[in-house]
């Protein structure tokens, strides 16, 4: 039995004047989907006081039934 692992890779930059900019590297990911990603990532961030995890982060994401590092 095979699985996929990854399903696509969203890279997600912050822009003063937009805010999220969610970019697709990898899949096939809908606009909504990457808008939605794009800020939970950007919120959850912001409450950490600006430090990026130096190890990966497991963020889950139940309303798209999906879980992203």
């Amino acid at each position: 039995m095979e699985t996929e692992l990854i399903n696509g890779i969203l890279y997600t930059e912050m822009n003063e004047e937009v805010g999220p900019n969610p970019v697709v590297l990898l899949g096939d990911i809908p606009q909504s989907d990457r808008l939605y990603i794009g800020i939970k990532t950007i919120t959850v961030l912001s409450g950490e006081g600006g430090l990026i995890p130096e190890t990966l982060v497991i963020l889950p994401f139940p309303s798209l039934n999906l879980k992203y590092l």
